[in-house]
């Protein structure tokens, strides 16, 4: 009933709808005839909460930056760029009854890599459509977008502890990645921050025929350019796929990654999936072995001053 409301809200014809996915947002494809768009719903999926990204600030705000941020990448991008739908009222947003914020995107035809097979040849072409993305965002300068810096990582310290305190994650796990918060955000570099996707993972990268296009900038935000690489390796976890995925960076004209830069925000991933989902990862009684793995090959070694990626 909610996204046929929304789409009455536009001038469509007889719109089909499709459910896609749901993670921080709802998200649904709809074909009006033979024209497609991606609606998006800010509803995240149960038990995964952007709080330690949003803050005090309402979510809508984002939204509204990260249309901002589209709107600039259709002027100076070297690849398709999902753009905003205006609505009857020619907005951008539209609003339900509960809160929610929508949004229309037009579509980019193509296949998550996470859908495919994961070679060498196309993680090469991964690195290489990041390196061509994160050109295009250098210039780009919009006020509401997140910053991937200490303030976030004391709001994610803030949501483990409360997560540690009603039962819901281990409490000698939850001490440790506490303590690895302390020790990124005594880390964590001050300058040199730039626009980044923040969420370069292979469900957000689309095999197009052409190339590999980004798509899902609803993330974006502040921070160096090594945040996107980790986003990355944090799913892929293969030595030689990432090995292929560098080559493809460096050949789209982008510099080598700064190694420890790279160890520092793979841990800054796992913090924050961990502050985000935590919930979601309960519920679904994957917590118990996440919890394992990412002790082990992720925090500890961190804590001990040891490098998380191999070498």
């Amino acid at each position: 009933d909610d996204v046929r409301e929304i789409l009455a809200q536009y001038p469509f014809r007889d719109p089909e709808i499709r459910f896609l996915r749901r993670n921080e947002n709802e998200v649904f494809a709809v074909h009006d005839g033979v024209e497609r768009f991606v609606l998006r719903i800010q509803r995240p999926a149960e038990g995964f909460s952007l709080r330690p990204l949003y803050g005090e600030t309402s979510p809508a705000v984002y939204l509204d930056g990260e249309l901002d941020l589209l709107e600039f990448l259709r002027e100076c991008a070297e690849f398709p760029v999902q753009q905003p739908v205006r609505n009857r009222m020619s907005g951008r947003i539209t609003s339900l009854p509960d809160g929610c914020a929508a949004s229309m995107l037009t579509w980019v035809e193509g296949r998550a890599i996470d859908q495919l097979p994961l070679d060498r040849e196309r993680c090469f072409r991964a690195g290489h459509a990041a390196a061509i993305m994160q050109s295009a965002l250098a210039g780009c300068r919009i006020p509401a977008r997140y910053t991937y810096d200490e303030k976030l990582l004391i709001r994610a310290g803030e949501e483990i502890v409360r997560a540690a305190d009603g039962g819901g994650l281990p409490g000698n796990f939850a001490f440790r990645a506490v303590k690895v918060i302390d020790r990124l955000t005594a880390r964590l570099p001050r300058d040199g921050n730039r626009m980044v996707h923040a969420d370069l993972t292979p469900s957000n990268l689309l095999d197009t025929g052409k190339g590999i296009v980004p798509v899902d900038f609803s993330l974006t935000g502040y921070s160096r350019p090594e945040m996107d690489i980790a986003a990355f390796f944090f799913c892929v976890g293969d030595k030689r796929l990432e090995k292929s995925f560098l080559s493809g960076y460096r050949s789209g004209g982008a510099e080598a990654p700064d190694r420890e830069l790279l160890d520092l925000f793979l841990v800054f991933q796992a913090v924050l999936y961990l502050a985000c989902q935590h919930e979601k990862y309960r519920r679904s009684g994957t917590l118990p072995s996440l919890c394992a793995d990412w002790d082990a090959r992720i925090f500890r070694p961190f804590l001990a001053g040891n490098a998380v990626l191999p070498r």
